[in-house]
């Protein structure tokens, strides 16, 4: 069976890339603000008649505009996830086992309908908020939280209180200080090259840094100041980890640094603070390079620490429009989790290193529709993937995403 979709595969992707070859549209540049129009200089008017005419009565001044209502500030969105993935396997057995070291697509053999999302938004201006209603098991996954089974046993179980709440808080402009921004509530972490919706992603696959390295989100607050057009300095006092309500009476401190400029941009992130019992640190930094109209790349690189125990890893992505119906996306990385903290390993196998390459051909149709084929095969030190177990475990995909 896996053979036969393989080469179904091979023959239908010539029909994608006779797209037209011409170049991709340009991204829209950043537009200045409306500059006023000019004011037309008056024009020579004819000499006053010798005979006497009544003075004109004066154009009344325009009634200033009114301010826009607050509802017509927010914005609505939404998203549709759905994918279908299979293991490449020499037989039949085992198409429904998950995938080990994946974040969102672990499910095999099935039509999963990944996420669902709304989004309500309004720019703090001065004031404003934002609210991410998210439904699948993408929100399951991102909201986790440890039970106690007693006997020194546990288990990670979607908060069902709050899984379906991505994102909601409060923001607000500091008075006088209209560039210093403050965010109240739940958000979406700095940390990271990628993000929650697969719509925003190079690849529809997450990497093993999203899924294993950093946090989904946090709860707390954090201010924004924007010191210039490219650069942004953030700073945040939260929950923990992935958490809405604390485990402990400690907070994390989150410290960002945004800089922009021209084609290259780059985020270098920490938290630091106090998860359970053991402090945690995490480094995080994601550089993307635009080369040319075509080609543009990124990198990312964790270093975490909690306790005596480390994790790390560097990702490398590049994608390439091919065409406005095709773009090729590639990543390869490296992740090494030697205490078996971030993959829930215990001695003498707690040490593990992982590493993946992940092919994705992109096809969009239209502006809010796209159609992602992918393959992608995970290598590692030891035999964790699958039944019987192996070193490696390839996989092919599709996925159907759809926006507004």
């Amino acid at each position: 069976m896996p053979s036969t979709i393989a080469v179904v595969l091979v023959l239908l992707m010539p029909t994608f890339v006779l797209a037209d070859e011409m170049p991709p549209d340009t991204p829209p540049a950043p537009q200045p603000e409306e500059a006023q129009t000019p004011l037309a200089p008056p024009q020579p008017q004819p000499e006053a008649s010798r005979s006497p005419t009544l003075a004109p009565e004066p154009t009344p001044e325009p009634a200033a505009a009114a301010a826009a209502a607050w509802y017509d500030q927010v914005t609505l969105g939404g998203l549709v996830d759905v994918f279908f993935s299979l293991p490449v396997r020499s037989d039949d057995t085992g198409l429904r086992d998950p995938s080990f070291m994946r974040a969102f697509d672990a499910s095999n053999g099935t039509f999963q309908l990944a996420y669902a999302e709304l989004n309500l938004a309004m720019a703090a201006k001065p004031v404003g908020f934002r609210i991410d209603l998210g439904f699948g098991q993408v929100a399951d996954l991102t909201n986790l939280q440890t039970v106690d089974l007693g006997m020194g046993m546990t288990i990670n179980v979607p908060n069902e209180t709050y899984k379906h709440i991505q994102q909601a808080y409060v923001s607000f402009q500091v008075p006088g200080v209209d560039a210093l921004v403050v965010d109240v509530g739940r958000f979406v972490t700095t940390a990271g090259a990628e993000v929650i919706e697969a719509k925003d992603n190079w690849m529809y696959s997450r990497s093993i840094l999203f899924g294993f390295a950093i946090p989904y989100s946090h709860t707390g607050v954090r201010a924004s100041f924007a010191v210039s057009s490219e650069l942004t300095l953030q700073a945040s006092l939260v929950n923990g980890w992935d958490v809405v309500e604390d485990n402990n009476v400690d907070k994390t401190v989150g410290l960002s640094v945004t800089w922009a400029h021209a084609d290259t941009a780059a985020i270098l992130t920490y938290y630091g603070g106090t998860e359970a019992t053991d402090f945690r640190n995490l480094v995080d930094l994601a550089v993307t390079q635009k080369v040319d109209e075509r080609l543009t790349l990124n990198l990312n690189a964790d270093y975490g620490k909690e306790g005596n125990a480390s994790w790390y890893g560097v990702a490398a992505m590049g994608r390439y429009q091919v065409s406005r119906q095709l773009r090729l996306a590639l990543r390869a990385e490296y992740f090494g989790d030697p205490d078996g903290t971030r993959t829930s390993r215990m001695p003498p196998d707690a040490d593990l290193s992982v590493t993946e390459i992940t092919a994705n051909f992109g096809l969009p149709l239209g502006d809010h529709v796209e159609l992602k084929l992918e393959g992608r095969v995970d290598i590692a030190s030891k035999d964790v993937f699958g039944t019987p177990a192996d070193k490696t475990q390839p996989t092919v995909q599709f996925a159907a995403l759809a926006w507004f």
